[in-house]
């Protein structure tokens, strides 16, 4: 405390009235009533209080009080008893340090406002030329923790009443209109009518209302906007930030162009160093871009005042914006709250408290600026998985950053390639891997990347690793010798492509790298000749799992490493050496392959024609038709294997068997055994021991993530009953790209999902020139497949394994060239293993017409699993029943009389009247409300989806099949090693190469 203690004189018209007065001169609040102080103590100084005419005053108490105000309390600290003094003084200063809040003095009075709000707290008038508080005493009840020298705490308060305004109102109505908070007239006379006070008019003007009332008007947006880049340059300055950040930073500085919208951010420790942030920026732009900026736009504020004089020196217009109107500067002022907006989710999670929002600001402004399009600033766009070059040393753009370059995220529908086989009979297409998408945040936050630079992956170390153990299975493959360059021979390319792979649970499990050849340089019928290579189908894989279920086998899945690699070449193919690892005695040398390579067109073809030659070898039957399943049938053993490329399903009778086989596999190739079959090709796999249930459910949630629906509302049905898509729905995508994207994935949905079968075949129709309605439909199925995310359908065992079937159409059902769906389900011991919906080729004039054709596509279907059937050696003793809702088409396929009405279907009418005469079909009526097959031709209503959903069962009736299953986990089989007998011991069946 200073030794002299400054406080006003008071007037005879302030002595002893007991008022607190505001004093702007005083140091501390003082009091001469001890009764003011709350537990008071002596005061131990020798400080004195040094009064207006110089006397100085003994300082006999130190206490606290408080003040009670609108809102809260307000804290006065350390008041002075002086005994000599006549009037309560409130330091103005003291007042407004301790407790947050500012004092306005006016010419008739004074308020005491929060400082954050801007509320007022208390208020008072001017009495003889002082301000007067109220007429009471403060608070004793508050004692400051932290001073140690006062004890205890009393209870006593005082209220301080409200304080009277000294505006002179010229009237009742205008006292009202102050008291009710400025209401307009109507209002008020409502607010005193229930109060049976008489209604008051007023036609004056408030001058307060028409102060603090008014709005600006808005600024028209601006129509101009500079025609090429850096004619315009937008600046502004961001801080205060209370943290200091790197290099001692708290501003940054923004420099927007108005032809592109592309943005810099310089990093500033102070204001004054904005002029050389642009002196750096313009050199910068001079440098890398061969232009000069002309004119610059910013605020009149100081630092961008010391611009002038450069400026005239570089010839560059600096245009301000007025006064308080950071409108005329919007251009900017907008792109930082883009900026901080970005920002603050940045900082807002760090572990360091509290967070530097200027430091964080270079994370945001890459991703701000990668949101507008470059192509006119740039030469050309910037590829997303391409290193970003450095032209900067100090600003943050897209082209500098002095943190690791952040993975940029391609739009995943980009990834997706287009449909390679039309939605018609769906057992009679391939299977397509589907390609797992990870969402934006999971990739850049919390995966690894995936990059097709070798430069880049190549400074990883994991990606290191991964590349040489695929060197080391070549040259331990003896893949290729090193030869001298041939003369006449086409040689071709190859590269590094990096992939993670990822465990069910979509952590990653491994870094995979694998050297591709680039089969594109290839030619026909010189360095190859045929490259069809079969993969199994949907089909069969349903029949081969229902009937192992029925039969209770067991059920594995192996995957072979570098399944590629095992296949031999006929023909002479040269290939560069592979990046990274070229032989430095050999620099010149090319590769003779001598083994297939991934990229290779013949490659799939090589790996199916090694792997099958070794199973004929072993005993096993190349199934006519399916040529991916091969069976081994002896007097105590069958095993059946479906393989898809590298991926392989075995099962079987014998569970020593399927371990000789494993075995004998694996001294053949690098073979990996998964288990008991869990996840195959995307589809899960729930074994319940008593049921396999197949679902998509992970598949479906990055497909609604991919799609940004994962919030979205769900469906009840796929779609709308009513009119028909048409082509002429709704207008022309500009880009159909997200549209075919979408499509071609939800076809792969179809595998596990028949009940969205029918829609999936609809919107294929529009691949060609999808418009907005169709959009909205793909979007609804994304829907309907949200709500029933868990659903897919199950296989039960069965003793009756017999083949019926669901044949249903709609007539004319395309309303742009009237031909017909047709749809049918297949049910194999009463689990569904096949399905089609499809729209007819050719315009069918009746319905008995487009009825029999759906019946010859199903009789066609059943004809040939039961070709497969007969070669899983299972025995179909009944005629096969085909249900149809269609009583003349019934009647057509059991009449040996040909109508003169079916001559233009005779040959579909001769291969089902063949096939019924043989027994070998059974056409039989079934009541329309029955008909399973319905869903797969026509949109329905909720109800009656839902009813032929639930029928989706054993042979149409029963429990539901197509069901929710519980959970992602699969409960796996688990064989204890001490129940299996030796295999050492074992020669019931042995495989040799």
């Amino acid at each position: 405390m200073n030794n002299q203690l400054a406080a006003m004189v008071a007037t005879p018209s302030t002595v002893g009235d007991g008022s607190w007065y505001m004093d702007t001169g005083a140091t501390h609040h003082l009091t001469p009533n001890l009764n003011n102080l709350n537990s008071h103590t002596p005061f131990a100084g020798s400080d004195k209080v040094i009064v207006g005419n110089g006397n100085r005053l003994n300082i006999s108490n130190i206490g606290h009080s408080t003040i009670s105000s609108v809102s809260r309390s307000l804290n006065l600290k350390n008041i002075l008893h002086v005994p000599q003094l006549t009037t309560n003084l409130i330091s103005v200063n003291r007042l407004c340090t301790n407790n947050n809040v500012t004092v306005e003095l006016f010419t008739n009075g004074f308020v005491v406002k929060d400082q954050a709000s801007k509320k007022a707290l208390l208020q008072g008038n001017l009495n003889y030329g002082l301000y007067k508080l109220s007429s009471s005493t403060p608070s004793r009840r508050y004692q400051d923790p932290d001073d140690n020298k006062l004890a205890g705490r009393t209870s006593l308060t005082t209220e301080v009443p409200c304080m009277s305004s000294t505006l002179q109102l010229p009237n009742k109505a205008v006292l009202w209109h102050f008291r009710l908070g400025h209401l307009a007239c109507k209002i008020v006379n409502k607010v005193l009518s229930p109060c049976s006070l008489p209604p008051e008019h007023w036609t004056g003007v408030c001058e307060p209302c028409q102060m603090e009332k008014s709005h600006r008007l808005p600024f028209t947006l601006s129509e101009s906007r500079a025609s090429r880049p850096f004619a315009l340059v937008h600046s502004d300055l961001w801080g205060l930030d209370p943290v200091v950040g790197a290099n001692g930073a708290r501003y940054f500085v923004l420099f927007v162009d108005d032809h592109t919208r592309f943005s810099w951010l310089y990093l500033l420790a102070s204001k004054n160093q904005a002029i050389s942030a642009f002196l750096q920026f313009k050199v910068m732009i001079e440098t890398q871009f061969d232009t000069k900026v002309r004119m610059i736009q910013t605020d009149w504020g100081e630092e961008f005042q010391a611009f002038t004089n450069t400026l005239c020196k570089f010839e560059i217009l600096h245009r301000v914006s007025c006064p308080s109107t950071s409108q005329q500067n919007g251009c900017v002022e907008r792109k930082h709250r883009h900026v901080v907006e970005v920002d603050f989710p940045f900082a807002k999670p760090s572990t360091v408290q509290p967070p530097c929002h200027v430091s964080s600001s270079h994370c945001a402004i890459p991703l701000v600026i990668l949101t507008t399009p470059i192509s006119s600033l740039l030469p050309s766009s910037s590829s997303p998985s391409s290193k970003l070059v450095p032209i900067s040393d100090d600003s943050v753009s897209i082209s500098s950053s002095k943190v690791a370059p952040i993975p940029i995220v391609q739009p995943s529908f980009s990834h997706v390639p287009p449909s390679c086989h039309p939605m018609t009979t769906f057992a009679k297409n391939g299977i397509f891997k589907p390609k797992i998408f990870m969402s934006p945040t999971e990739t850049i936050f919390h995966s690894p990347c995936e990059s097709n630079s070798f430069k880049e992956t190549a400074k990883v170390s994991e990606w290191q690793q991964a590349m040489h153990l695929e060197f080391e299975a070549l040259m331990n493959n003896k893949t290729w010798v090193l030869v001298p360059s041939p003369s006449n021979h086409n040689i071709i390319g190859c590269r590094w492509v990096y992939k993670l792979k990822y465990k069910p649970d979509r952590t990653v499990e491994r870094y995979k790298a694998r050297l591709v050849a680039k089969g594109f340089h290839q030619t026909l019928c010189f360095d190859y000749f045929e490259i069809f290579s079969p993969v199994v189908k949907p089909t069969t894989i349903c029949v081969v799992l229902s009937l192992a279920l029925s039969k209770n086998w067991s059920i594995r899945q192996l995957d072979v490493h570098n399944a590629f690699l095992n296949g031999d070449l006929s023909e002479q193919v040269f290939m560069t050496q592979s990046p990274g690892f070229v032989d430095p005695s050999k620099p010149n040398f090319v590769c003779k392959l001598t083994k297939a390579l991934y990229g290779l067109k013949q490659a799939p073809r090589a790996w199916f024609t090694k792997l099958s030659s070794a199973l004929v070898k072993w005993g096993f039957s190349m199934s006519q038709a399916d040529t991916s399943m091969f069976v081994y049938c002896n007097n105590s053993a069958m095993l059946v294997i479906l393989v898809y490329v590298d991926d392989i399903i075995v099962t079987g009778s014998s569970s020593l068997f399927i371990e000789q086989l494993i075995s004998s596999l694996n001294s053949c190739f690098a073979l990996k055994d998964l288990g008991p079959l869990n996840f195959f090709l995307g589809i899960e796999v729930l074994n319940s021991g008593s049921s396999l249930h197949l679902s998509q459910a992970r598949y479906i949630c990055d497909l609604l993530q991919r799609a940004g629906l994962s919030e979205s509302k769900s469906m009840t049905s796929p779609m709308a009953a009513g009119p028909v898509l048409s082509i002429a729905d709704g207008t022309r995508l500009e880009d159909p790209t997200l549209y075919r994207s979408l499509v071609g994935a939800l076809q792969y949905c179809t595998i596990t999902r028949p009940d969205i079968a029918y829609t999936v075949n609809k919107l294929c129709q529009f691949m060609h020139a999808p418009t907005s309605t169709h959009l909205q439909a793909v979007k609804r199925v994304l829907r309907y497949l949200k709500g029933s995310l868990f659903y897919g359908f199950s296989f039960q065992p069965s003793s009756s394994l017999d083949l019926i079937a669901y044949i249903d159409a709609d007539w004319a059902s395309c309303p742009d060239d009237r031909h017909s769906t047709s749809g049918y389900c297949i049910f194999f011991g009463g689990n569904l293993v096949s399905w089609s919906a499809s729209k007819q080729k050719v315009v069918s004039r009746s319905s008995t017409e487009f009825d029999y054709k759906g019946l010859a596509n199903a009789a066609t279907e059943l004809t040939w699993i039961q070709s497969l059937l007969k070669e899983l050696f299972v025995p179909l003793f009944q005629p096969h029943v085909l249900y149809c809702d269609n009583l003349s088409t019934t009647y057509l396929a059991t009449n040996l009389v040909l109508h003169s009405r079916a001559k233009h279907v005779e040959i579909d009418y001769h291969f089902v009247r063949e096939q019924v005469l043989q027994k070998i079909l059974d056409v039989r009526f079934l009541p329309f409300e029955d008909q399973v097959a319905d869903i797969l031709t026509k949109a329905l209503s909720t109800q009656r989806f839902l009813h032929l959903r639930s029928k989706l069962t054993r042979g149409g009736v029963g429990d539901s099949r197509l069901m929710p299953v519980k959970a992602f986990g699969v409960a796996s089989l688990i064989i204890g090693a001490a129940a299996q007998p030796s295999l050492a011991s074992s020669t019931l069946l042995t495989f040799t190469r």
